[in-house]
């Protein structure tokens, strides 16, 4: 099933009550560096996963300052 490329699709990515408090406790403690390796190594393989399985093309580029295209 092909959908057009300007509609927007969004997916959710659920979290284990371990990761969250992982996340809540990088953002508390406003370790920048904490948050961005929690999305590279929790949030993006989720999304990506998600969106293959819609048959959505994402981009992982690290160059995009972690915006995910698609």
């Amino acid at each position: 099933m092909s959908v057009p490329s300007d509609r927007q699709r969004f997916a959710w990515v659920t979290l284990e009550a371990q990761e969250i408090i992982e996340l809540k406790q990088a953002i508390m403690d406003r370790d920048s560096h904490d948050v961005v390796d929690f999305f590279w190594r929790i949030i993006l393989p989720r999304a990506q996963e998600s969106a293959q399985k819609r048959g959505i093309s994402l981009e992982d580029d690290k160059e995009s300052n972690g915006r995910i295209s698609g």
